[in-house]
């Protein structure tokens, strides 16, 4: 796909337009998992439900529709997607039952990845490809960016109007975005692709496959104790209510510097920064969970986290693509489905940790994953030379 300067002027803002919208529907509701169990009277770990069912769709459409769709013109796509979530955050904050709230989240999982995966692969095309990284990062930037204002945005509006309010408000972002995106983006023709089985062979090699396996424990690491990040800052750190949207958005913000850091890493530096990260995110998270609370040590670690998780997110999409060149556009989702498989798992064992230990129990299991995952980078870095050598 050919993006032309005439294009580049308005296609990443839009693009980053959408994924903030998207990224604040998504999160807001780990801001606000005790208000929902309360609302509709389940326990933590059943609302906990409302992030693993969105990741479990999300991986399932991911695995799919993105190659299937990848012939249809992005603006399209956009406009559809954005459409969706601005319907279906109106339809949860009618709702008042939990099965039919769950439904309304469920439906903009499905169109999550066929956005996401394309405004990728416009963004990369739309640069040399040395610079795809870079290009990449701002739009993991704004999808960091939605991280820092829907956790905050929806605990303050939850605190001062409900939780049916904060879903409005999140409507509301969404249909700007949708307007943004009607008046300034121009239209962009996908360029003919692959058969869709053609580009599904490209997972079957050890390369994509470790990578793969790495996405799902890098995004399981971080979900098993992300997803309970509200309810570990209220009963770990002794954060009170005033402070709580503060310390929220801190953790995002520092988010998108790492989103920035991974961006020009990934550029200069891949190798090397797929090899420290494993170590990097394990001591992090040892320090996490070994610190004690209400330490200001704690809230310097939780700040380094925040970079890192950044750092993640960019990281991941990065491994997945450069493991399967040859079809971008099926990458993509399956960077995206895979990731959401890790954020299923990691939310599912971490609300089963808590349950049956406490909310610290949460940040062992986060330390688990991050140590399968400092196992596994090294070994695709290793896989992926190799295969470089024989192409």
């Amino acid at each position: 796909m050919t993006v032309t300067l005439a294009h580049r002027r308005f296609v990443v803002p839009c693009l980053m337009a959408c994924t903030f919208a998207i990224l604040c529907s998504e999160t807001a509701i780990i801001g606000i998992l005790p208000d929902v169990a309360k609302l509709f009277q389940v326990n933590l770990a059943q609302a906990g439900i409302m992030v693993s069912a969105w990741s479990i769709a999300v991986g399932l459409s991911g695995a799919f529709l993105p190659a299937a769709l990848s012939g249809f013109d992005r603006k399209t796509i956009a406009l559809a997607s954005m459409a969706v979530f601005t319907v279906c955050n109106i339809w949860y904050a009618v709702s008042t039952v939990f099965a039919t709230a769950l439904i309304a989240r469920i439906i903009p999982a499905i169109a999550q990845p066929v956005f996401l995966s394309s405004a990728f692969t416009v963004a990369a095309a739309s640069v040399e490809p040395k610079q795809a990284p870079k290009a990449v990062s701002k739009v993991m930037m704004a999808l960091s960016a939605g991280t820092v204002v829907g956790l905050p945005l929806s605990r303050m509006i939850a605190d001062r109007m409900g939780v049916a309010a904060e879903m409005i408000a999140l409507s509301a972002i969404s249909l700007l975005a949708f307007i943004m995106v009607w008046m300034l983006m121009p239209a962009i023709p996908a360029e003919r692709q692959s058969g869709y089985f053609a580009q599904v062979k490209t997972v079957f090699t050890s390369v994509a496959g470790i990578s793969l396996l790495a996405t799902v424990a890098l995004q399981a690491s971080a979900f098993s104790l992300y997803a309970y990040i509200t309810e570990y800052f209220s009963a770990v750190m002794g954060i009170g209510d005033v402070a709580l949207p503060v310390m929220l958005f801190v953790f995002g913000a520092v988010g998108v510097l790492g989103s920035w850091i991974a961006g020009r890493m990934l550029s200069t530096e891949p190798q090397f920064t797929q090899l420290v990260y494993g170590m990097l995110l394990l001591a992090v998270l040892l320090a996490v969970l070994l610190i004690p609370g209400r330490a200001i040590a704690q809230v310097a670690v939780v700040i380094l986290w925040g970079i890192l998780f950044g750092v993640g997110n960019s990281l991941q999409q990065y491994i997945v693509t450069t493991s399967m060149p040859t079809a971008p556009e099926f990458a993509n989702g399956m960077s995206i489905a895979f990731g959401n498989v890790g954020i299923a798992v990691g939310t599912a064992v971490g609300g089963a940790a808590i349950t049956m230990y406490s909310i610290r129990a949460a940040a062992g299991a986060a330390c688990l994953f991050a140590a399968i995952l400092l196992a596994l980078l090294p070994l695709r870095v290793r896989l992926n030379n190799q295969a470089g050598r024989k192409r």
